[in-house]
């Protein structure tokens, strides 16, 4: 090899069923090659080479004709391992084909739980009918709390009416690390709707010690969230507050973000003087929330501040 770029062949008895460049992986290089449409197929069924099947579930995706979707199928339902089963479901939905959506609503039940949340982010990037019945009857019956987390988390954007009753009971559910609690309240901040700021509220003063501290905090800025477009911010306010001093940091940023989020110029006063204080880890979390608080909330009077505590 003289040149930068250089042509090879080379003379074969006859056309061969599979080419893999590097089949081996010891090249320090990214190779850009595709295959021929009856390599790929041949490619994906090879049951010495996963790598060659990773690779050609990755370009069957391009092609999107009802031939790639038949090996895709295949692919997601009979691979033995499974992470080429996950590539398959994530190139079935990148063709965006009624037949490749028809595959992964069928697929919502299969046996390996990592493809089950695969295919649950798959759907997410639809949106029907069809799709919100699925994805309500999955999360009911999927037995894994890292599948229905994300199946929960995908209804958030379908209209309230036709989830409310759902992600208010599925909220109540005790789960593995609170998972299907905090995806449910994730879907209801989705939602932006306000008529879950009092059960969401009254389930956080009841029941906090069910939360890791990552949720806890992003339950606080959801209620937060949901509350701002409502005139009485008084009690999501006040539990707010009673978090700003917690020792656990992702609770304290989790409140000091709420009060921020929250939009209620009464949350100026603390927020102030945790931003200013001398080393306090969370300042620069204050300070944030105050530009947050200042793209909200309206400037008070001393006379208004004063109505509004009264």
């Amino acid at each position: 090899i003289e040149e930068k770029d250089e042509d090879f062949s080379f003379r074969l008895p006859a056309q061969p069923t599979v080419v893999r460049i590097d089949p081996d992986v010891e090249l320090l290089a990214r190779i850009q090659f595709t295959p021929a449409r009856q390599a790929l197929t041949a490619q994906i069924q090879l049951e010495d080479d996963v790598i060659g099947r990773l690779l050609a579930a990755k370009e069957l995706g391009q092609k999107k004709d009802a031939d790639a979707v038949a090996s895709l199928k295949d692919a997601l339902w009979d691979d033995p391992f499974y992470a080429v089963s996950m590539e398959a479901v994530q190139s079935l939905a990148a063709m965006d084909r009624d037949d490749a959506w028809d595959v992964l609503r069928h697929a919502g039940r299969h046996p390996d739980a990592r493809v089950r949340r695969e295919v649950a982010r798959a759907l997410n990037r639809d949106y029907s009918r069809e799709t919100l019945a699925l994805l309500k009857n999955l999360a009911e019956q999927d037995n894994n709390p890292g599948v229905r987390s994300v199946l929960i988390r995908a209804l958030g954007k379908y209209p309230s009416e036709s989830i409310a009753e759902d992600l208010l009971r599925w909220m109540r559910v005790d789960s593995y690390h609170n998972e299907v609690t905090a995806a449910a309240i994730a879907a209801m901040e989705t939602t932006a709707d306000a008529q879950f700021v009092e059960p969401l509220r009254q389930f956080l003063k009841h029941h906090a010690e069910r939360f890791q501290s990552n949720q806890l905090g992003a339950a606080l800025v959801t209620l937060a969230t949901l509350n701002r477009g409502v005139e009485d911010r008084a009690a999501t306010l006040e539990l707010a507050l009673a978090y700003v001093e917690d020792p656990r940091s992702r609770v304290r940023n989790g409140a000091i973000r709420a009060l921020g989020a929250l939009g209620d110029p009464r949350a100026r006063g603390p927020l102030s003087a945790i931003a200013q204080a001398e080393g306090d880890a969370g300042a620069q979390a204050a300070r944030s929330a105050l530009d947050a608080l200042e793209k909200t909330a309206p400037v008070a009077t001393p006379s208004a501040l004063r109505q509004e505590t009264m």
